[in-house]
């Protein structure tokens, strides 16, 4: 006969004077995982994913988080909340209901801010876009370097808006804010390609520079110009970690990470596509908006890890409070890329990595499987 060695972590509820068991959030990610495609099917659902049961106190352990759009309807709401109970019940997860809105992609919209003006050499977390065929774009997020070069990564529906192979150049700014065909730096050059047939595990792309000389591998931190070195980037991150963020449109913001292994219903240009395991950001300072998208979030820990990439968003909830972000180590480890981080007269080298998940600790994130990796196929983008 075989046993289960079962390990139950109980906290003591004083309000109601007994003992309670937690989920864990390896118990939280196998619930998730067996119900998310019936869930995102639900009216009024947009995205599920895995947080905290209480994020103002993280010893009450895992829970699902449900996002939904915002003023369901009365019978709408009765029948979510009746099938969410029924599954608490069966599970002992509690599920935590969020109404953020829809999520959409946010290339467009000008900006009055710093980062859209024209920037040579051009650092991360500025405006960025391309002329064929004219977008408005988004974000250029950070300067990544491969093999001695250096690269732009910021999303595929931004450097690569047809979602195609043809030549795409890349400008800074962006046309919507007054970029033309004469302010090319760069072409897109490699994409992992979007789908409304399948599941997607990130929105991104990597455009090179016509030089190494147009890019600055340093970021934009604030709107008076000042610039930072991004050291390098994370592996993983956890629940909880605050991060922050300039981006062309809205600019300098900070967020907290409030639910890992998101599945979420994104809707872009083309239709409505379906995201597997995406980070949400709820904004405690600032906001997102059109013209976000590609923007790279760093860590704001203060500690050893401070300033290194985390994730990169690629849209945003209809009422700005919420970033949908995927793991920048996926994108990393797609194209062979590093951070470029400036080594000294017009000198550049690779950033480190640091911050690996602990073992079996399921708040984190985790890494992609290669059966994951194997669904984000890269695609070049012709020379012209």
């Amino acid at each position: 006969m075989m046993c289960r060695l079962v390990i139950c972590i109980y906290i003591i509820d004083y309000e109601k004077g007994m003992y309670v068991a937690l989920a864990t959030f390896y118990q939280a990610f196998k619930l998730k995982s067996r119900i998310w495609r019936t869930m995102l099917k639900r009216n009024g659902v947009t995205g599920i994913g895995v947080g905290y049961a209480d994020p103002n106190r993280p010893a009450k352990g895992a829970a699902i988080v449900l996002y939904t759009l915002r003023n369901l309807s009365a019978v709408t709401q009765t029948k979510l909340q009746a099938v969410t109970k029924d599954i608490s019940r069966a599970s002992a997860i509690p599920i935590r209901i969020l109404g953020a809105g829809s999520f959409k992609m946010e290339a467009a919209a000008p900006t009055q801010t710093n980062p859209r003006q024209r920037w040579r050499p051009v650092p991360g977390a500025v405006s960025v876009g391309t002329t064929v065929p004219t977008t408005a774009g988004g974000t250029g997020g950070l300067a990544v370097i491969k093999n001695n070069t250096l690269f732009i990564l910021s999303n595929a529906h931004v450097l690569v808006p047809t979602n195609t192979n043809q030549f795409h150049n890349t400008i800074q700014p962006s046309p919507a804010d007054g970029g033309r065909t004469a302010d090319q730096i760069g072409r897109a050059f490699q994409f992992v390609p979007l789908t409304t047939t399948g599941v997607n595990f990130q929105d991104s792309a990597i455009a090179i520079a016509n030089s190494n000389s147009l890019l600055n591998p340093r970021y934009l931190i604030n709107q008076s110009g000042g610039l930072i070195t991004v050291p390098g980037h994370l592996l993983s991150y956890r629940l909880g970690m605050t991060f922050k963020r300039m981006a062309k449109t809205n600019g300098f913001a900070r967020g907290v990470v409030e639910a890992i292994g998101v599945e979420q219903r994104v809707r872009g240009d083309s239709g409505i596509k379906i995201f597997r395991d995406q980070t949400v950001i709820r904004f405690t300072q600032g906001r997102t908006g059109p013209g976000d998208s590609g923007s790279v979030w760093l860590n704001d820990s203060n500690d050893r890890l401070n300033n290194y990439a985390a994730a990169v968003h690629f849209a945003g909830s209809t009422d700005g409070t919420r970033s949908v972000s995927f793991p920048i180590e996926r994108a990393m480890r797609t194209y062979g890329t590093l951070v470029a981080v400036p080594a000294g007269a017009g000198r550049y080298k690779a950033g480190v990595t640091k911050g690996k998940a602990p073992k079996n600790n399921y708040a984190y994130v985790r890494p992609m499987t290669r059966k994951q990796l194997a669904l984000s196929p890269i695609i070049k983008s012709d020379a012209d």
